[in-house]
């Protein structure tokens, strides 16, 4: 793998790294999805892996499903379920600072909601997903309290929503085997639709 710029991660971001270049992009270097994987995880390095959030879209991605909190290292946990990071010391995640849109001045939550999903087929989807999974299967956005909707519009933004294209084509499945495959880890499903990643011995990051 070729980057430009620092590579200096701390031990918690090499093992994501390691688990899911060696796992499933060193073994198809030519598919679309490690392709995507490769630039996020460059775009990372070249700031030292520094920002948890970035890490919790790109394993997000990977696994496939935002309905998952999956163990990546005892010091990085990532709770897709609410999009939000757990860390260690290594990578501090301080407490949310996103300014609102009454604090941004800008379009309130439905609004940006319904241009969201005009200009974006996908986001249709995920919105409908999110609705199911966290909103007891009500859809319409009126119904909600607009911090529901504030929340969805963050997740999207930082791509910590379930890919519509992972789901329609059984990607999940595809890369879980192949990170199985290579020796990389091991998912088993656990309490609470939990799933646990167990990185194999000698795994480390790519060179």
């Amino acid at each position: 793998m070729q980057c430009r710029g620092p590579v200096s991660l701390a031990p918690d971001a090499h093992h994501v790294a390691g688990s899911l270049w060696a796992g499933f992009a060193e073994l198809h270097p030519r598919d679309w999805l490690a392709q995507l994987l490769q630039r996020r995880l460059c775009d990372l390095m070249a700031t030292g892996g520094s920002n948890p959030a970035r890490w919790a879209a790109i394993s997000v991605f990977a696994v496939g499903s935002a309905g998952l909190l999956a163990r990546q290292s005892p010091r990085l946990t990532l709770r897709a379920a609410r999009g939000r990071c757990r860390a260690g010391p290594r990578a501090p995640v301080g407490p949310r600072s996103t300014p609102d849109s009454r604090q941004r001045g800008g379009p309130r939550p439905l609004e940006r909601l319904g241009r969201l999903r005009r200009g974006n087929p996908a986001a249709t989807w995920q919105w409908n997903q999110y609705c199911r999974d966290e909103g007891n299967g009500t859809y319409d956005a009126r119904r909600h309290p607009e911090s529901f909707v504030e929340e969805f519009l963050e997740r999207h933004e930082q791509g910590l929503l379930p890919h519509v294209q992972l789901a329609k084509k059984g990607l999940l499945k595809r890369i879980t085997d192949v990170l199985e495959a290579s020796n990389v880890c091991r998912m088993s499903p656990g309490p609470a639709g939990l799933v646990s990643i167990r990185h194999a011995p000698g795994t480390g990051p790519p060179t």
